[in-house]
């Protein structure tokens, strides 16, 4: 148990970069290897079934699965694939590198 706020701070930043790089060590296995990977991959169904179990058995387990969840759902938003915010935001650098902004065809066209 943390101490004082500063402490609580302090587990807190190590948690979140715990989880965030077993995200970002999960998403880059996918990437490298998505064949032995496949078979682990599941959609939202999979995951509220994963959360219930886990709320069932451990509540306090279930923060970190929350965190997780939004820690995977973030990185993969932030891909820069057109349909998701990535996508904008790597719009919205090319326009910066230009100077000014995008032809509307194209970034309708995105």
């Amino acid at each position: 148990m943390p101490s004082n706020v500063a402490d609580a701070f302090t587990m807190a930043g190590s948690e979140f970069n715990r989880l965030a790089g077993s995200v970002l060590s999960g998403l880059k296995n996918i990437v490298t290897n998505f064949s032995g990977m496949a078979g682990q991959l599941s959609g939202p169904v999979a995951i509220v079934a994963a959360g219930s179990e886990i709320a069932r058995t451990d509540a306090a387990g279930l923060y970190q699965f929350c965190a997780i969840v939004n820690i995977n759902l973030a990185v993969v938003n932030i891909l820069p694939l057109p349909a998701l915010d990535g996508g904008y935001l790597l719009l919205l650098l090319l326009e910066a590198a230009r100077g000014k902004k995008l032809p509307e065809t194209l970034e309708q066209g995105v």
